[in-house]
């Protein structure tokens, strides 16, 4: 017999050191774009739309990779944005 568990993770945005952070269950979700590395892709993406785009898409996917992580499954954008309004991912 194979049991099931389900459970909550409480999911918030707080102010943490002067910035809105993530917090699964009241642990800060440690995780940040490199200040350096985005200015530099923005300025090489310049008025090329298609790879600001890519580079947007690229952070989003190692964000939720990272976030997924943290969590134990995958989650999408949906659940996600869900979550950061009801305060629950399930």
């Amino acid at each position: 017999m194979e049991l099931e568990f389900k459970f909550r993770l409480i999911l918030k945005i707080k102010k943490h050191e002067n910035q809105n952070v993530i917090c699964v269950d009241d642990n800060v979700f440690d995780w940040d774009v490199g200040e350096q590395e985005l200015i530099e892709a923005i300025k090489f993406a310049e008025n090329d739309v298609n790879l600001k785009d890519q580079i947007l898409k690229s952070l989003r996917k190692h964000f939720l990779d990272s976030l997924s992580e943290v969590i134990g499954r995958n989650i999408t954008i949906k659940e996600l944005n869900l979550a950061l309004q009801n305060g629950f991912i399930k």
